[in-house]
């Protein structure tokens, strides 16, 4: 059985309510610590990344919304929309099927 990804309050040590400002500085602290160029153990690299996967998500408004309510596949749940043509810059009226 696949493991599980790590709640990513939990990776980075936050939260749920944590603010930006509070995320931005337990993300620094954790990278000093795990980054592998200075943790020599033999799962830093791994560490470091679950870290940086976090952040990402984490410091992303609508990105954290998004795993707050769906959790891991939060990508994979969102709608497909039609996208516009990049000549026009997308007609929004297409997207209504006007």
């Amino acid at each position: 059985m696949p493991e599980q990804p790590k709640c990513y309050y939990r990776v980075l040590g936050v939260r749920r309510d944590a603010t930006l400002d509070a995320i931005k500085r337990r993300y620094r602290s954790l990278v000093r610590l795990r980054h592998p160029d200075v943790n020599t153990s033999p799962d830093a690299s791994a560490r470091f990344q679950e870290i940086v996967c976090a952040y990402r998500v984490l410091k992303d408004a609508s990105k954290r919304r998004l795993y707050d309510q769906y959790g891991h596949d939060f990508e994979t749940r969102l709608p497909d929309l039609p996208v516009g043509d990049d000549t026009d810059g997308g007609d929004i009226l297409k997207l209504f099927g006007v």
